[in-house]
């Protein structure tokens, strides 16, 4: 009987994939979208606009494109602030997540893959949410 090498025990190792957001602080507050019943990963959660970063973006780069193409809400991509890299181990995934500035709280056009939005105190967020992304929030904000 002989011992396998470590090498053929590991049968695939993933890459994480990468994903970009971007939270909107206007007037003490932060705008979250809540996720679609139908949505592929956490349905019915709230959270900020995010996305996968595609080939050949940087993360801030995919985080912009996500955010408007969610929102439809144009931003200046100079004025992204990274905030924090969360790691989302239930699906391989490492968010980067930035902050913008915006006076107002102006109103987003949803897209399909989200139901409701709105602006929330940092210390008072809707549920449900991902547990690593409110302690973020409710630390950092």
């Amino acid at each position: 009987m002989s011992i396998p090498k470590l090498i053929d025990l590991i049968t695939e190792i993933e890459k994480p994939k990468r994903i970009g957001g971007v939270i909107v602080k206007s007037e003490g507050k932060i705008l979250l979208l809540r996720r679609s019943e139908i949505a592929g990963k956490y349905p019915n959660f709230w959270s900020p606009p995010v996305g996968h970063v595609e080939s050949g973006e940087t993360s801030k780069e995919g985080a912009y494109r996500e955010f408007y193409e969610e929102t439809k809400l144009d931003i200046d991509p100079n004025s992204l602030v990274y905030f924090t890299t969360l790691k989302d181990s239930k699906y391989n995934r490492i968010v980067r997540l930035y902050t913008v500035e915006l006076s107002g709280q102006p109103e987003p056009t949803l897209d399909e893959e989200h139901s409701d939005w709105g602006y929330f105190d940092s210390k008072s967020l809707p549920r449900p949410i991902e547990d690593n992304l409110r302690q973020e929030l409710e630390l950092k904000l």
